[in-house]
């Protein structure tokens, strides 16, 4: 998508594609954790189990692959919310270090 888009912007360098692309990957996360916090106090409000307990196992799976993407989108972010302070201050020899 962001090659796609990044041309019907006009983005020609790799620097502005990349501010794209931390972007959207920025906005996802943002949205991935509100997401999970609505759902988190609606169902502490019902008192319903946060982790798929006493449910049936189509909905505890559900509830499992979710924690999983969670989880995975976060190991994803984190690099970059390290990374990307180091790279605006022009400290490129500490992210080979970093990485």
């Amino acid at each position: 998508m962001v090659p796609h888009l990044a041309q019907v912007l006009g983005l020609e360098s790799k620097a502005q594609r990349r501010v794209l692309h931390g972007a959207l990957m920025g906005a996802a996360f943002v949205f991935a954790v509100l997401g999970y916090v609505i759902i988190f106090v609606t169902h502490a409000r019902i008192n319903e189990s946060q982790i798929g307990l006493n449910t049936t196992w189509d909905r505890s799976l559900h509830v499992w692959m979710g924690y999983v993407t969670l989880t995975w989108l976060c190991l994803v972010c984190a690099p970059s919310c390290v990374c990307l302070p180091l790279y605006f201050l022009k400290v490129r020899w500490m992210l080979v270090a970093v990485i």
